[in-house]
């Protein structure tokens, strides 16, 4: 079982719980006594709730959780009644530092996912020479840059790059002032990103 199935297999303490409840998404809902979920939400934490209506009221229970079935990172529990998991997404901001390997890993995750934005900060030539697939560029010499930046949704999460890390990582501070709650910088730019065994799949072009 990989980490993020640990995670998502952990119940919160009451505390833990009132101190990350502040956005929550339904991850799955049972149906015909079996609860099937995928840890879709990689920065988030997952728990499973239990009610004897559909309705609710629902409560935090591992109660009858029995048959575990986990297939890659879906899991498949047996329920004798309603259960649901939800995602508890942190408020709180994380502002960090990853490596191409990171980021290559978090980009083979969460590819195609619309929560998901890769943001090239390079110039329209740089980006137009090669770029990460789906990247949006936005120019960090640009007079317009901090504007466009601040309209863009500060709830998704964003990896950042540039050329070498060094563009990125003070776009990344403007976007920790702006109130973005989710950026990740690519350390060392997209040449040395690109360069990784298994990254071309997503490199164009």
């Amino acid at each position: 079982m990989n980490i993020k199935l640990t995670w998502c297999l952990l119940a919160l303490t009451a505390m833990q719980w009132q101190a990350r409840a502040q956005e929550i998404k339904i991850e799955s809902l049972s149906q015909n006594g079996l609860l099937t979920w995928t840890n879709s939400n990689l920065y988030a934490t997952c728990r499973v709730e239990w009610a004897s209506s559909v309705n609710g009221p629902w409560h935090g229970s591992w109660d009858a959780l029995t048959n575990i079935v986990v297939t890659n990172q879906t899991v498949s529990v047996s329920v004798p009644m309603f259960y649901r998991v939800v995602a508890v997404i942190p408020t709180v901001q994380i502002i960090t530092n990853i490596t191409p390997q990171t980021a290559l890993e978090m980009i083979t995750e969460r590819f195609g996912s619309a929560d998901f934005v890769v943001l090239d900060v390079r110039t329209s030539g740089e980006y137009v020479s090669g770029h990460i697939k789906q990247a949006v560029n936005m120019d960090y010499y640009s007079t317009s840059f901090q504007t466009s930046l601040d309209a863009l949704d500060k709830k998704k999460t964003y990896l950042v790059y540039c050329g070498s890390g060094t563009r990125s990582g003070k776009a990344v501070d403007i976007m920790k002032t702006q109130g973005f709650m989710k950026v990740y910088n690519l350390l060392y730019g997209f040449s040395t990103f690109a360069a990784q065994s298994g990254a071309r799949a997503y490199v164009e072009p």
